[in-house]
């Protein structure tokens, strides 16, 4: 399980459909270089601030997560600053349930990204729309880690503005109690 806005590897959009429901087209920015490190690969999600595209590192040869601001977004300071902060608090916290920035940059034509690892699994939201509550001992299971990841933000005076079920992730995991975390 892990806190972070960060979706599976497994595209939201259908096959060959490069816009989703938030109306961002990603087909401009299929196989598109970022800052000479990564190219994307596809469209994983979006919403009505940003987007996150699978990238793979060039040199690396590693699959990525990059979570860009929408064009409409560019010019607006707040929300801009709002971003860098999430990459600064990302990269700052050392947790097994919180998904770290890798990267962070602007690109020439003003969009801020980050980079952070490719979580492959499901949200708790995901999995509650497919097969409706969770068992109380799965759910339990989740709200210990989540609970264990949001206070380690705590202690270092990071508050988490947007928990929801979509945001937590479940990945396999076979060390952990039952296969997951």
């Amino acid at each position: 399980m892990s806190i972070a806005k960060v979706p599976t590897e497994t595209p939201q959009s259908s096959a060959g459909a490069h816009r989703n429901a938030g109306g961002f087209d990603a087909s401009a920015w299929i196989g598109k270089e970022i800052a000479g490190r990564y190219r994307v690969i596809e469209l994983i999600a979006s919403g009505g601030m940003g987007a996150v595209l699978a990238v793979e590192h060039l040199r690396l040869r590693h699959r990525l997560a990059l979570k860009i601001l929408l064009p409409d977004f560019e010019d607006h300071a707040v929300v801009q600053e709002r971003f860098e902060r999430e990459a600064l608090a990302m990269a700052q916290l050392d947790h097994p349930h919180i998904i770290s920035a890798l990267d962070f940059g602007e690109l020439p034509d003003g969009t801020s990204y980050m980079v952070m690892p490719l979580v492959r699994g499901s949200s708790v939201g995901g999995l509650i729309e497919k097969q409706g509550a969770l068992p109380w001992r799965s759910a339990c299971l989740i709200a210990a880690q989540v609970a264990d990841a949001l206070a380690a933000a705590h202690a270092d005076e990071i508050v988490h503005r947007d928990l929801k079920p979509d945001n937590v992730m479940i990945i396999p995991d076979p060390v952990a109690p039952e296969g997951e975390r």
